[in-house]
């Protein structure tokens, strides 16, 4: 039995749910189920299972961690995707109860009191300490990668990024996956287009690879 934090993933837009889990078996079924039953505890992504069906969602493991490290892990890729924001949790806090409901009342508290806060660096930096032993799925570390490198760093030399419409058809060069992320695209996901992964043949409505 493994623990740690997973992402439910929409194929179609993009967005994720971030959520921890003693079982991830267990955890994906319980939440299968009561996605078709129309009782999730999370509103958002239960208006998009609604609209997208459960065919164009995916379970994905982010990191392998112990149960003692689940909510602290959790909480920093809720704000690592921003998935209170823009993706499908319900709360902007990692729930120390798992699976717990948040209420209307409890939603507009925590909204209020964490709006225009930002994460102390003394914050930060413990959260990237606790990398430290930790398992990671290849994704996350290329994800992470990118965004601790950046293009000041001497040894940054990244392979540009070519887009091309569903014809065939040359759009733009792009610099590297900063850029496109600047732009407001979700770069992991072109970077799975880029290396030929089977599953994702176009993102974002369009084909990419890397230029030789």
């Amino acid at each position: 039995m493994k623990s740690g934090v997973y992402k439910i993933i929409n194929l179609v837009n993009n967005k994720i749910y971030v959520g921890s889990a003693v079982n991830f078996e267990i955890r994906w079924r319980n939440h299968k189920s009561e996605l078709k039953r129309y009782k999730h505890h999370s509103p958002k992504l239960q208006n998009s299972y609604n609209k997208h069906g459960i065919d164009n969602f995916k379970f994905e493991i982010i990191e392998e961690c112990v149960k003692e490290k689940l909510i602290e892990r959790e909480q920093y890729y809720i704000d690592l995707y921003d998935s209170y924001k823009n993706g499908y949790n319900c709360c902007p806090k990692a729930d120390s109860n798992l699976g717990r409901r948040c209420s209307e009342e409890t939603k507009i508290k925590i909204g209020k009191a964490n709006k225009g806060r930002k994460m102390p660096k003394e914050s930060i930096e413990k959260s990237r300490q606790a990398h430290i032993g930790l398992k990671f799925s290849e994704e996350t570390k290329k994800e992470m990668s990118a965004k601790r490198i950046g293009r000041n760093n001497p040894r940054y030399n990244p392979t540009p990024i070519l887009q091309y419409d569903l014809k065939d058809k040359f759009i733009k060069e792009w610099q590297d996956f900063i850029s496109l992320k600047d732009a407001g695209f979700d770069s992991t996901d072109i970077s799975r287009v880029c290396k030929k992964d089977k599953n994702r043949k176009v993102s974002h409505g369009y084909k990419w690879k890397f230029k030789n």
